[in-house]
């Protein structure tokens, strides 16, 4: 056999050991980008409730969340099935369960206070709008009662002590000693999934947006005015309710999903909702099982090659 057939040879058997290493180096980050990648850059809080990296987990890697709740799967049809499912978020890979809540609950923990402009949003379903007061979606209180102890709250309002309409998303705020309520003009009923978020901006406004996920509706967005000068310093956050025991009645009934905060006034083609790459069940399924099968082929040629 001659020289040049033996080295061609071996360059062959080279070349082939080379790609397997760079299809194996490729499948490797890939598989493992989507759960490192941070929301983006102005995310403080990023609560998914999915298996990995667990239910209460914080992606953004700060604060796990405590209390009540359960991790329920994303289902097909009823309550929560028009949750976005097989889709990639910043920050994350797809959606496959969210948090109920039963209106004796919620989760709760400890965060830097919010002092200054930021933006809330979730994905929510209301099983019922029965009870006084507000439905607490996310919170920044430990006391929904108590001014002093609330920094602000996104609420669905049961009651119309602030001028709001029975199940009307709102968005209060304190700064300790006063208390600034927004209306956002948006009613959520109940057995309908809907995205949810409010921007909240020192300077005087509060954006909020709205789609109804169930009948297919498009986003919908409003700004208002709010008197708020400044927020109370309150380390701590509550998803589904007040974190107080169900003690003074703000829990929700029903499901959340996706809770994003962010120490920014996001613009609308920054919210997540418009910032969801579908990723098809079959197709991903696809990818993986053929990068697999390549990849064994791959090592099985070069061992016989060797």
């Amino acid at each position: 056999m001659s020289n040049d057939l033996i080295n061609g040879g071996n360059s062959a058997s080279l070349l082939r050991r080379s790609i397997c290493s760079i299809a194996t180096i490729l499948l490797s980050v890939l598989g493992g980008l989507a759960p490192s990648i941070r929301a983006d850059a102005d995310t403080l809080h990023y609560w998914r409730f999915e298996i990995a990296p667990g239910f209460t987990a914080d992606s953004a890697g700060f604060s796990a969340l405590v209390g009540g709740g359960t991790q329920t799967a994303v289902p097909a049809s009823g309550p929560g099935s028009a949750f976005p499912h097989y889709f990639s978020v910043p920050g994350g890979g797809p959606n496959t369960s969210a948090a109920a809540f039963h209106g004796s609950e919620a989760l709760s923990t400890t965060i830097a206070p919010i002092t200054s402009n930021f933006t809330v949003e979730a994905f929510v379903h209301l099983n019922s709008a029965e009870g006084p007061f507000g439905k607490c979606i996310v919170c920044s209180t430990t006391n929904s009662a108590s001014i002093a102890e609330t920094s602000f709250a996104l609420e669905v309002r049961l009651d119309q002590v602030y001028g709001s309409q029975i199940g009307e998303l709102v968005l209060a705020t304190s700064d300790g000693a006063s208390l600034a309520f927004v209306n956002s003009g948006f009613v959520l009923g109940t057995g309908t999934d809907y995205y949810v978020a409010s921007a909240f901006d020192l300077s005087g406004n509060a954006s909020f947006w709205v789609q109804d996920l169930t009948n297919g509706g498009v986003l919908q967005s409003t700004s208002k005015a709010h008197g708020a000068t400044s927020l109370n310093s309150i380390a701590s956050l509550a998803i589904g309710g007040d974190g107080a025991g169900a003690k003074f009645g703000f829990e929700l009934d029903g499901l959340i999903d996706e809770v994003r905060l962010s120490n920014t006034v996001l613009d609308e083609s920054q919210l997540l909702i418009n910032n969801t790459t579908p990723v098809p069940l079959p197709s991903a399924i696809w990818f993986l099982v053929t990068g697999i099968a390549s990849m064994l082929g791959c090592m099985r040629r070069t061992r016989n090659k060797m």
